[in-house]
């Protein structure tokens, strides 16, 4: 089913197949390590629990587990024990989660409990298809050539908070900057030289869409003219996946030392919320 609609994704943009000979094993590796958890949990260890976290082997990737009963001849609740399976996606909120239930529970083998998956469940919890496919982004310059960051308001707790400013350019998703009704405000980075730079990328959070940017406009500081010049303006953009990173193109050969980027308006309401922004370079 994973190859399947793998292939009719690619078909779309008249590209080759794939096979499961010819899919990268990095992909396969990460994603089938979220089904092989660590330790032993038979079901009725979580009985008397609303849910449990367990983690991948391997890399630890956080997974969670819990018990319900099967509607049965009418009787809610009355029908077999089943248990949903969630990939959490890194959130701590259940609606960011995918599930998945099981068919059958507690079949033992030598070496650990096996709790057979429905037959329904597609392989990767909707990751398959996307990571497959992945392109990388372009060169990161705030990596490559270095520089300083700047924002025009700053969160709450200050600038070593937990959701500090900090956090938007430090390349690590798991972590973001936040503002609550912070009206119209800037995130920006001066480098050290002259750079021409020709796309970006934005990074969603781990929560709540509604936080997300959804209008903007990116400026470089034109030293000759010591004016802001426009270099893109987009608006109603949406983040369809929480930690998911968005790659925004324009044409621009001329080079700035620091490039702004000028937040209008969220998704849905006034809160804000950004887990990364980088200024990149497509050959």
């Amino acid at each position: 089913m994973a190859l399947q609609n793998l292939n009719n994704t690619l078909s779309l943009s008249d590209k080759s197949p794939q096979y499961l000979n010819s899919v990268k094993l990095t992909v396969l590796d990460s994603l089938l390590c979220q089904y092989i958890l660590r330790g032993s949990i038979p079901s009725d260890s979580i009985t008397n629990q609303d849910g449990k976290e367990a983690y991948g082997v391997r890399y630890g990737y956080p997974m969670h587990i819990d018990l319900a009963k099967q509607t049965s001849s009418g009787f809610i609740d009355g029908g077999p024990m089943t248990m949903n399976f969630s990939d959490t996606r890194k959130s701590v909120f259940k609606r960011n989660w995918i599930t998945t239930e099981t068919s059958s529970l507690n079949v033992k083998t030598d070496n650990g409990i096996v709790h057979v998956l429905a037959a329904d469940h597609v392989f990767g919890f909707n990751k398959f298809v996307s990571q497959v496919i992945y392109v990388p982004p372009p060169e990161n310059l705030f990596k490559t050539i270095g520089g300083t960051p700047n924002a025009s308001k700053e969160t709450s707790g200050g600038p070593n908070a937990v959701e500090a400013s900090k956090h938007v350019f430090d390349g690590d998703p798991e972590t973001k900057f936040f503002l609550s009704s912070p009206g119209q405000f800037y995130i920006e980075w001066e480098f050290p030289e002259l750079v021409a730079a020709n796309s970006y990328t934005l990074t969603s959070a781990n929560d709540l869409a509604d936080r997300d940017p959804t209008d903007w406009t990116l400026q470089g500081w034109n030293e000759e003219s010591e004016k802001w010049d426009l270099l893109d303006k987009l608006s109603d953009q949406e983040f369809e996946e929480r930690f998911q990173l968005k790659v925004f193109s324009f044409k621009n050969t001329k080079g700035y030392k620091t490039y702004r980027l000028n937040i209008a308006r969220m998704y849905n309401g006034n809160d804000f919320q950004l887990a990364d922004w980088t200024m990149n370079r497509s050959k």
